[in-house]
């Protein structure tokens, strides 16, 4: 078995049911700048994110 079926099988088991989902990131920008225009400045972007439910190795967390 190749390292990458390994891996291809790993991910998953550790994300079954992975769904992507187009959003939308709101960003409305630092009051103290902190140099970099992303974080300084208001704006919006496209997002695609993946929900899922992991398969948790620590159990549950509260």
């Amino acid at each position: 078995m190749s390292i990458l079926t390994l891996a291809t099988r790993t991910a998953s088991v550790i994300r079954p049911q992975a769904v992507p989902v187009c959003g939308r990131l709101f960003r409305r920008g630092l009051e103290q700048p902190v140099g970099h225009s992303y974080f300084d400045e208001a704006g919006t972007d496209d997002v695609v994110v993946t929900e899922s439910r992991e398969a948790s190795l620590l159990g549950p967390q509260s």
